[in-house]
């Protein structure tokens, strides 16, 4: 029957999270570890730090960084405008090429 007792007691305290009283149970209750932060409140698992300011290094890692994402969109955009005009420089030429055959076209009809 203590065996029996032991088991329930253990039982319960998985599932409601209460320390069992009894011989069966022999490991020391340990409170857990976030319980006190120092201050003398509960802030539980997700306790967050005070936030620091970044180092030297990574705030000049960060300003080469958007330099070279500022210098990368603006060779995109100076592309994009490049391929713009020589598309714009092509129908321009076809449309000459167009008008030039024109005449030609009229006088071989009749």
């Amino acid at each position: 029957m203590s065996e029996e007792h032991d088991e329930v007691a253990m039982l319960e305290a998985a599932i409601f999270g209460a320390v069992p009283e009894g011989a069966g149970y022999r490991v020391p209750y340990v409170r857990n570890r976030y319980w006190r932060n120092g201050v003398g409140r509960n802030n539980g698992p997700y306790t967050r730090s005070t936030p620091r300011f970044p180092s030297p290094t990574l705030i000049a890692q960060r300003f080469i960084r958007e330099q070279q994402n500022e210098e990368y969109l603006a060779s995109l955009q100076a592309d994009r405008e490049k391929d713009l005009l020589e598309q714009a420089a092509r129908e321009a030429a076809m449309e000459e090429e167009k008008r030039k055959l024109e005449p030609e076209n009229w006088i071989t009809l009749y």
